[in-house]
């Protein structure tokens, strides 16, 4: 492990160092993910952030104004003269809806509005605008059980299959966004070999491009840590600062795996060129 983060940080002014992990492509596989880890933590604490900010303002407050309901016969049951109750974030989303009188089935379009609706049926998420039709979930599926602290101990379930959904989501983006910017640097490390007149092999070549894009990924994910998260305020200017950056990496790349190749040569002819 030691060995790879000595790369990473080395190629940010050593593109020797690249010779060091390029002589096996699970060298590099490992490199392309210790990279996309590496990126993904400020991104990571971010998330962390607003779930908890969420969890916190949002979530448990619903427990100071909650009804005392229950679950009996595998039907809702309100305490309170209300039987119906509806609750809203600050930003005004329509979070959740209970509804002691109405079947799931007897539900209005005007209800899907809200992220969760509790009917004395059933529990009910999702909506046609959004792509997904209505999911129904019965309390005899949940044994039977189900009151205001279920709801709250649900909703933070939710949040934390949110978190690592989210930070999965992020880590496979950066890591495929590696591996598919490899393959421009890959395309170019070809026009610099033709250039320099030399032959390489296309996996140490491949290599080589993934190689060549670690200084820019982890300079552009750092970035904007501190920026945020919007891409679209990055300037064309910036971005081909890193693409300028990354292909300067690639050809000094390429140049040491030419010369080792010809010292190797030199040291021993009849060493394959």
């Amino acid at each position: 492990m030691l060995k790879y983060i000595k790369v990473i940080f080395k190629s940010f002014y050593d593109s020797k160092s690249f010779l060091e992990v390029s002589r096996n492509r699970y060298n590099i596989f490992v490199l392309a993910l210790i990279v996309s880890i590496f990126t993904s933590i400020p991104k990571t604490v971010f998330v962390d952030i607003k779930i908890k900010n969420i969890s916190r303002n949002e979530i448990e407050p619903i427990l100071k104004v909650l009804p005392e309901f229950s679950v009996k016969d595998n039907a809702l049951e309100i305490k309170d003269e209300k039987q119906r109750f509806e609750y809203k974030f600050s930003d005004g989303t329509e979070f959740l809806l209970i509804d002691s009188e109405k079947n799931s089935k007897e539900a209005v379009q005007e209800d899907e509005k809200y992220i969760f609706r509790i009917y004395k049926d059933a529990i009910v998420t999702g909506n046609k605008d959004a792509g997904l039709g209505p999911q129904a979930l019965t309390y005899n599926m949940l044994g039977g059980v189900f009151n205001e602290k279920s709801l709250v101990d649900f909703a933070h379930g939710m949040l934390t299959f949110l978190f690592y959904f989210i930070i999965f989501l992020f880590f496979a983006l950066d890591f495929l966004g590696l591996l598919l910017a490899s393959l421009i640097y890959f395309l170019a490390g070809l026009l610099f070999l033709k250039m320099l007149k030399f032959g390489m092999p296309k996996k140490n070549l491949y290599s080589t491009a993934v190689f060549a894009s670690v200084p820019a990924t982890i300079a552009d994910k750092m970035v904007l840590s501190f920026i945020g998260f919007d891409f679209f305020i990055i300037k064309p200017s910036v971005i081909l600062c890193y693409l300028l950056w990354a292909l300067l990496t690639m050809r000094k790349a390429v140049e040491e795996y030419k010369n080792q190749k010809q010292n190797e040569t030199r040291d021993n002819p009849d060493a394959e060129k």
